[in-house]
């Protein structure tokens, strides 16, 4: 329970402490996902769902430039040296996490998800 702890600490760090705007750079989706890699390991469960997956991971465009076939020049873009994720997906990721951690394995109660009925 100690180590689960520590995992769950270590993830509302990184939630609370993730830089704003509007994307975030792939090393904070790295140190997620070994914060992931190291529940899956304690659990024995495959958490792949909340993992931020490959393709949403990009270069961002930093600059974009139009064709001028006068003066022999092509449209090119240049793009950023580290790749990034759009921070509202990272976080809805981490968030889904954070609720699945503290339903399952924090919470001493019984959750019941669905309707209830009002009792006559």
């Amino acid at each position: 329970m100690e180590q689960l702890i520590k995992v769950y600490a270590r993830l509302t760090s990184l939630k609370n402490n993730l830089p704003t705007g509007y994307s975030i750079k792939e090393k904070y989706i790295k140190e997620y996902h070994e914060i992931i890699s190291i529940i899956e390991k304690l659990m024995e469960i495959t958490l792949d769902e909340f993992k931020v997956p490959e393709n949403e991971i990009q270069y961002e465009v930093r600059s974009s430039w139009p064709s001028i076939p006068s003066l022999g020049q092509k449209a090119g873009k240049t793009y950023s040296k580290d790749r990034y994720c759009k921070r509202a997906f990272l976080m809805s990721k981490l968030d889904a996490l954070l609720s699945y951690f503290q339903i399952k394995y924090l919470s001493k109660e019984k959750h019941e998800i669905g309707f209830m009925p009002p009792e006559n």
